[in-house]
């Protein structure tokens, strides 16, 4: 069962699953609009799409958040998290991608720098934001603008995919493959 909160138009959980722990708030946006075209899993074995499937409900609370670009709704969330010791894992679900009308996929820069502002906010107030964390497909330079607040991992299908991330200067990495759990080697 996913447990959300609805801030307005900002839903999130601060109660965390079995993958990420117990002390985990997630913030995540809707999978497929919100991802690159060139995710491995995206339309066939995508885990995020299977349980907005299953849980028609949690992309409904993502597509509210897709639309987001509200850093004081993003500001509040995160003080929210850290009153309750939690670090911050965003895009459980999704990406930072936005398809535009004519179903292109851009950079969702609106809420890039809200995030960035969230976290300016609350470091200018003289507290500290909670750890936070994502993983991403989008191998853009723009991304690392999260870095000094978000611990940001390229997540990358080849080689190839690790070159690009590393010479537009990602440093963390996560490597993702098409196996299943289920699936054994000879």
């Amino acid at each position: 069962m996913i447990l959300m909160h609805n801030n307005q138009t900002l839903s999130f959980s601060h109660f965390g699953n079995s993958k990420l722990g117990s002390r985990v708030s997630a913030l995540s946006r809707p999978t497929g609009i919100s991802c690159p075209n060139n995710c491995l899993f995206l339309d066939s074995t995508c885990y995020a799409e299977k349980i907005e499937r299953i849980y028609p409900s949690t992309r409904k609370a993502y597509l509210k958040n897709y639309k987001i670009a509200d850093w004081q709704k993003i500001r509040s969330f995160l003080l929210e998290a850290s009153k309750k010791g939690n670090a911050v894992r965003y895009n459980v679900n999704g990406d930072l991608m936005k398809t535009t009308i004519d179903d292109k996929k851009i950079l969702d820069i609106k809420y890039i720098n809200a995030l960035i502002k969230a976290n300016q906010s609350i470091l200018k107030g003289n507290k500290i934001p909670p750890k936070q964390l994502l993983y991403t497909h989008c191998l853009d330079k723009r991304v690392l603008k999260l870095s000094p607040y978000i611990v940001v991992y390229a997540s990358v299908d080849s080689t190839a995919d690790y070159r690009k991330a590393k010479s537009l200067g990602f440093i963390l990495f996560a490597w993702t493959t098409p196996l299943k759990k289920s699936d054994k080697r000879r």
